[in-house]
C-alpha cells in the first residue's frame, strides 16, 4: 500500500485493483474552515429565526409642537395692518409691541376731541378773565357800600344813645311838670324813628353781603361748570387715546417664539384676526402624528415611537427614540386638525388618504445629546428640536419571530 504523506502529491489515477487501498485525502483544511462557517451561519439563522424580533411599524406624519402651547397673536380692533414687528423664528417678550393697526376714525374722533377741549379751555382762561376783572370792580363798589352803610349805622346808634339820655331826662322833667307830655312823646317818636333807620341799614348791609356772596357762588357754578367740561373732554381724550393704543398697538400678553406670520401689512384686519402663531416655550414639546384610519387602530398608548424630523438626516443620524402617550378614538377632523396645526396646507397634506387617526407621543429625554432627546445614533444631531417642524414617524405596533413570517410561505408551498 503506498501511503500518501501530508504534502505529498495525490496519485493521478487509480488505475488497478491493487490501488484500491490506497489512502485517498478528500478535503483540505481550507475547505473543512468553509464548511465550519456555513454550518455555524445556518446554526446563527436558525437561532434568530426562533429568537430574533421582526418590527412590524406602521408609518405616519405629523410635526412637533408644544401641547397647549401654541396660540394665536390678534388684533384688538379693524383697521390696516401698518406694520409687523417680528419674523418667524423671532424670539417675543411679554410686553413687546408686535404689530401697529392704523386707526383713521379713532384718530379723527381723537383730533376733533383735541380741538374741542382746546375751545373749552379757551372760553375758561376768557371767563376768569373776566370774572377777575369784575371781582375788582365789584369789590370796591361793595366795599364803598358797606363803607357808607356802617358809617350810617354808627351815626344811628350815635343819635340812639343821646335820645334815650334825652328821653331818660325828659321823663324826670315830666314828673316835675317841668315839660310837657307832647315834648316827651316826641322824643319817643324820634328814638323810635332812628331805630327803625338803624334796623333797615343793618338789613341793607345783610342784603349786600348776600348779594355779595350770590355773585360768588355764581361766578363758581360758571366756573364749575366749564372745569367740569373740560375734565370731561379731557376724559373723552384720555379715553380715546387709550383706545388707540390699545387698537393700534399690537401687544404681545405672552413670552415664546414666533412660528407663522398670517398677516401681512397693508391687509385689512378686524378684532380677532390672526396676526401670527406664537410657540410658548414653557410648555413640552411632543409630537402630533397622523396615521392611516385603516392602521390606527393597532396603535396603543407605551408603543415605541421612531420620529425623523424634517430637519434631520435619517441615514446619518438616525431617528428620534419616544412613546406613544394617546391615541385619538375616532378619526381627526380638519377643523380639529387646523385647530391643532394652523396650517391648511398641512391638514391637506396629512389628510390626503382619508381622515387619519391622532397619535401623540412625547420624546424619550437624553442630557448627552445637543437636542436633550435620545436618538438612535450615540449623539444625535447637533441641533435642538422647535416645534412646527414636520416629521415621519414609525410606530412598532409588532415584533415576531421571523420563523412566524417564513411558516407561512412553507405551508403554501407544501400544500398545507
Amino acid at each position: 500500500m503506498t501511503e500518501v504523506k501530508p504534502g505529498g502529491t495525490r496519485p493521478a489515477s487509480i488505475s488497478s485493483p491493487e490501488q484500491l487501498d490506497q489512502l485517498l485525502r478528500v478535503a483540505s483544511p481550507g475547505g473543512w474552515i468553509a464548511l465550519a462557517a456555513l454550518g455555524l451561519i445556518l446554526v446563527s439563522a436558525l437561532v434568530w429565526g426562533f429568537l430574533g424580533r421582526i418590527p412590524t411599524k406602521v408609518d405616519g406624519s405629523g410635526m412637533l409642537i408644544r401641547q397647549e402651547g401654541v396660540m394665536d397673536v390678534v388684533a384688538l380692533g379693524q383697521g390696516q395692518l401698518l406694520e409687523v414687528k417680528v419674523n418667524s423664528g423671532d424670539l417675543v417678550e411679554r410686553g413687546q409691541v408686535v404689530a401697529i393697526v392704523a386707526q383713521p376714525e379713532l384718530q379723527s374722533q381723537i383730533k376733533s376731541t383735541s380741538h374741542q377741549l382746546d375751545e373749552i379751555l379757551d372760553q375758561q382762561k376768557r371767563l376768569q378773565d373776566f370774572f377777575a376783572q369784575q371781582d375788582q370792580v365789584k369789590s370796591v363798589l361793595y366795599a364803598q357800600q358797606a363803607q357808607n352803610i356802617k358809617a350810617a349805622l354808627k351815626d344811628l346808634e350815635n343819635r340812639m344813645t343821646w335820645l334815650q339820655e334825652k328821653l331818660e331826662s325828659q321823663e324826670t322833667l315830666r314828673e316835675k311838670g317841668l315839660i310837657t307830655t307832647q315834648t316827651l312823646m316826641d322824643t319817643r317818636d324820634q328814638l323810635a324813628g332812628t331805630r327803625e333807620k338803624e334796623r333797615d341799614n343793618r338789613s341793607k348791609l345783610k342784603d349786600l353781603e348776600e348779594k355779595a356772596l350770590q355773585d360768588r357762588l355764581q361766578k363758581e357754578q360758571q366756573l364749575f361748570q366749564v372745569q367740569l367740561q373740560v375734565l370731561q373732554t379731557q376724559g373723552k381724550l384720555a379715553l380715546l387715546k387709550d383706545q388707540m393704543e390699545v387698537r393700534s398697538q399690537v401687544v404681545s400678553d405672552q413670552t415664546g417664539r414666533v412660528l407663522e406670520l398670517k398677516s401681512r401689512a397693508g391687509s385689512d384686519v378686524n378684532p380677532g384676526t390672526a396676526l401670527f402663531s406664537l410657540e410658548l416655550l414653557d410648555k413640552e414639546l411632543v409630537v402630533a402624528a397622523y396615521v392611516p384610519a385603516s392602521q390606527g387602530k393597532r396603535v396603543i398608548k407605551g408603543m415605541r415611537i421612531e420620529i425623523t424630523p424634517s430637519t434631520v438626516k435619517r441615514d446619518e443620524y438616525g431617528y428620534a427614540l419616544g412613546e406613544v402617550t394617546s391615541v385619538s378614538a375616532f378619526p381627526a377632523t380638519q377643523q380639529g386638525m387646523m385647530s391643532l396645526l394652523h396650517n391648511q396646507e398641512l391638514v391637506t397634506q396629512f389628510s390626503r388618504a382619508g381622515a387619519p387617526i391622532t397619535v401623540y407621543a412625547s420624546f424619550v429625554k437624553s442630557a448627552g445629546t445637543v437636542s436633550g432627546y435620545q436618538w438612535s445614533s450615540e449623539k444625535g444631531p447637533p441641533q435642538q428640536l422647535f416645534s412646527g417642524t414636520v416629521c415621519t414617524v414609525q410606530v412598532v405596533v409588532e415584533e415576531e419571530p421571523p420563523i412566524q413570517l417564513v411558516i407561512p410561505y412553507f405551508k403554501k408551498l407544501l400544500g398545507l
